[in-house]
């Protein structure tokens, strides 16, 4: 009986991985066949799925295109001001919006010994928009208060959740920001629509975080939003504004494929990418949605995305050790991949744009 099973399942694993099988009466000495088996069917068992499969994936879409890129250079005058002055600016790579410059705002020290310095604020330019970020913002929105009352159980003070202003507050404070700040919310085409989002982040430092995004027919685009972070203050804490002016399809109707198919090319994927041995990983997040080309400024595709996860086991070396301390030492980090699939045929999309090509690549 195991023996049954444990055949039943190498079948439909091979299956599973889209692996031909051939039926026949006698045990097969076909080579290629045994080939398939050791350097496809065993590498695959090591591929675990948390994917939950779509049920509504059926979507008529289109390949999209940029028309017009968002004028910006006025926006970083504005917000680099005698009060924020840059020491100097780097050229930074960014995986969805390729080569781009960084503002530096002046270093300053945390509290406390042995803390480490930081960035007071810096601003990064893209040819699709910019990201401002103000470090010295950190003022919590949503705090926890303890109350009279106790845990009877235990005996421990419940807290509260008090919020420093309304979230009809947020969202007008936010709006004020993009007014001020951005070259603002442009005209949609036929097709598109505006998901907006504002909510109290509950974790990190607290703030309250209202954003934009463009839905066409319902799929995100996920590299075209706007971000507004506020602290507890009303201070901005953080501007992201990657929004073009304007956005029109770039072909005809086509049907999305089939998310289970997407998955089996991503397996097939994943063996590619190891070599046919990869280490115990999983899958998981599919999302169908509108990325950049990342070799193309103009072209916006439609893919399925995977989240890829892993374990590493890594060197870390001392360079002043103790005489009772070892020089190098191991480590198990937690690593993380995106792969995707084009939604029209299926082939492998390049997550990665040219300039970051081999950099912190899985081996």
């Amino acid at each position: 009986m195991l023996l049954f099973l444990f055949c039943l399942f190498a079948v439909f694993s091979l299956l599973s991985i889209g692996v031909p099988l051939r039926v026949s009466g006698h045990p097969t000495k076909d080579d290629q066949q045994d080939g398939l088996i050791k350097d496809i069917l065993l590498p695959a068992l090591a591929i675990s799925i948390e994917v939950p499969i779509p049920t509504e994936w059926q979507r008529s879409l289109r390949f999209l295109r940029r028309t017009a890129l968002p004028n910006i250079s006025n926006y970083r005058q504005k917000l680099l001001t005698s009060e924020r002055v840059p020491i100097g600016k780097i050229s930074i790579i960014s995986p969805s919006y390729g080569s781009g410059t960084r503002y530096e705002g002046p270093r300053f020290k945390l509290e406390g010994e042995d803390k480490p310095t930081a960035i007071s604020f810096y601003f990064d330019e893209y040819i699709y928009g910019f990201e401002f970020v103000n470090n010295l913002a950190s003022t919590p929105a949503v705090v926890e208060e303890l109350t009279e009352e106790a845990d009877p159980s235990t005996g421990v003070k419940k807290t509260i959740e008090k919020y420093k202003f309304s979230k009809e507050e947020g969202i007008a404070l936010a709006k004020d920001f993009i007014a001020k700040y951005t070259p603002g919310v442009t005209s949609l085409g036929q097709d598109f629509s505006i998901i907006e989002t504002a909510e109290f982040q509950k974790e990190k430092s607290r703030p309250f975080i209202y954003r934009l995004m463009k839905a066409y027919r319902g799929v995100l685009l996920y590299d075209e939003y706007i971000q507004v972070a506020i602290d507890g203050e009303k201070k901005l804490m953080n501007l992201s504004y990657f929004w073009s002016p304007s956005i029109e399809p770039a072909s005809d109707d086509f049907t999305v494929i089939d998310p289970g198919f997407a998955l089996e090319r991503v397996k097939r994927l994943v063996l590619e990418e190891w070599n046919n041995a990869p280490p115990p990983l999983t899958l998981f997040n599919i999302q169908l949605g509108f990325v950049n080309h990342r070799a193309n400024t103009k072209a916006i595709v439609p893919v399925w995305m995977f989240n890829l996860r892993w374990n590493e086991l890594i060197t870390l070396e001392n360079v002043n050790p103790g005489p009772r301390e070892a020089r190098f030492g191991k480590q198990v980090v937690e690593r993380e991949l995106v792969l995707a699939v084009d939604a029209l045929t299926g082939s492998k999309f390049e997550m990665i744009p040219p300039s970051l090509k081999g950099v912190g690549k899985a081996k």
